[in-house]
């Protein structure tokens, strides 16, 4: 019996749900986090004042204009972009750089992800991360300068990483084939869920950008409870203590034994020497790689670039907070969509109806107020559908040595989307549509690449290791397959 079999002898049950509840609520504190930056860097109506001793009432026009010696803002304490004079050129793009040294400290990390994890193991990985997200979120009280918040905002995004990846696959590494579906998608409800739940938090903390911080950071984090897991026991050549997880989880009245697991370590030798770079190694490894970085750097630059965007809808960023994140709880629902379609299939359709919805936003804003947050909505929807589907389509094409590297290769890499993201978003200083149309445009572009290179994962079991990798790509990849074969004779 392989550790696979094993889980599905287990099922779903008590232990399984407590994994699953627990690993949710770290997405649901990382939506907490990866929105935050929103509301303690949102924008103060300023106006620049010449005379630095008058105090008479002002209108505050926030127009930057040359030479001016002082601007006051309508409150000093609520955000950084206030306590730090950010409001006009140059020191205004510091704000675009800390939302970009976020995604910059993701693709960094990925080089030492993938070997802290296999090291040390999951579970070490996100207590160790916890603990220094917590006091990462904390540093910028202490040394109150853009600079701290920048080097902050980079380590953070390091850490996001780790935390994001070891949860994610602590989490599904127990749960049976037939759930894991329904379990990716809930995941990025959660995700979701922690960008509103920010909303009435920093709302609440409005009047100090210090006190939004603090609240963040008190979040509990009960991941030091989880289990070490029996897939990755098994795959170090722990097999009784894998045994004893798995007898644990195990239904009461089921009489299955585990006595005769097998040893992944031997199974996998030649998996224990792959590394990233084996990701290039063959044609049909090499475009999958390539699909994998580009879609996700098309994501990652919608998302984002909706994420950065909150407030420019009602004008109020808590309104938006909480109208256009909520999107992400109906996320769920596509569980039904791949249920009947698969993966491939409802991927493309939403790169199809991101670049339609985008698109239209600014026609929508000119026609009805009503218009334009529904178009928003439903952008938001498509663009965490995407997130979400194509972060379980890895999880389930890769094999359990690369499970790691990919994930966190693809992702890092990806991240770029989310580097330009923010910049982008000053272009609509030029005209509103532009941003909105750029991103239409670039949805599409991926579409070519998931329909030609990539395999239906759709009730596959999770490989064990490169062999099986290529027994699920064999049986669809009928082009590049071809190719391969032809390039091998």
């Amino acid at each position: 019996m392989n550790v696979e079999e094993a889980i599905e002898h287990c099922g779903f049950g008590f232990h399984q749900f407590v994994i699953f509840l627990i690993t949710l609520l770290s997405y649901i504190y990382l939506g907490c986090y990866a929105s935050s930056v929103v509301y303690y860097q949102k924008s103060i109506p300023f106006v620049c004042v010449d005379n630095i001793n008058e105090t008479k009432s002002f209108n505050f026009t926030s127009e930057c204009i040359d030479g001016c010696s002082k601007y006051v803002y309508e409150s000093y304490n609520t955000s950084i972009y206030s306590a730090m004079n950010l409001a006009c050129p140059p020191r205004n793009i510091a704000i675009s750089i800390s939302q970009a040294m976020f995604s910059l400290g993701l693709i960094f990390f990925v080089p030492f992800n993938s070997h802290l994890q296999e090291r040390l193991g999951r579970k070490p990985v996100a207590i160790l991360s916890c603990i220094l997200m917590s006091l990462s979120i904390l540093v910028p009280i202490a040394f109150p300068n853009v600079y701290a918040v920048a080097a902050m905002r980079f380590l953070s995004g390091a850490i996001c990483l780790a935390l994001e990846m070891s949860t994610y696959i602590l989490g599904m590494e127990v749960i049976p084939l037939r759930y894991r579906s329904l379990v990716s998608i809930i995941y990025m409800a959660g995700y979701g869920l922690g960008g509103i739940l920010i909303s009435p938090i920093s709302y609440i903390f409005e009047y100090s950008w210090k006190m939004q911080i603090i609240a963040i950071a008190a979040i509990p984090q009960p991941i030091a409870i989880l289990y070490i897991l029996p897939r990755w026991l098994v795959y170090k050549d722990r097999i009784p203590e894998a045994i004893d997880v798995l007898n644990k989880f195990k239904k009461e009245n089921s009489n299955v034994s585990f006595s005769n697991l097998k040893s992944a370590a031997e199974k996998n030798s030649l998996t224990l020497r792959e590394t990233v770079a084996e990701l290039f190694g063959k044609t049909e490894m090499m475009w999958l790689s390539i699909t994998c970085i580009m879609s996700w750097n098309v994501i990652n630059f919608i998302y984002y670039g909706i994420v950065y965007d909150i407030g420019s809808l009602s004008g109020s960023i808590y309104i938006d907070g909480v109208i256009i994140p909520s999107a992400e709880l109906l996320v769920p629902l596509n569980v039904l969509f791949i249920i009947r379609f698969g993966r491939k299939p409802v991927i493309i359709c939403f790169l199809i109806l991101t670049a339609v919805i985008l698109s239209l936003i600014p026609i929508m804003k000119e026609i009805a107020f009503a218009l334009e947050i529904i178009n928003s909505f439903a952008g938001r929807f498509c663009a965490v559908s995407l997130f979400d589907i194509w972060w379980g389509y890895q999880s389930e094409v890769l094999s359990t040595r690369l499970r790691n590297n990919g994930m966190s290769l693809f992702e890092g890499l990806g991240k770029f989307g989310s580097v330009v993201a923010p910049f982008a978003l000053q272009l609509n200083k030029i005209q509103f549509a532009i941003p909105f149309i750029i991103f239409g445009i670039v949805s599409l572009l991926p579409i070519p690449l998931i329909i030609l290179c990539v395999p239906e994962t759709q009730n596959q079991p999770l490989p064990e290791n490169r062999e099986e990798m290529f027994e699920i790509k064999e049986s669809q990849y009928k082009l590049i397959a071809q190719g391969s074969s032809a390039e091998s004779k």
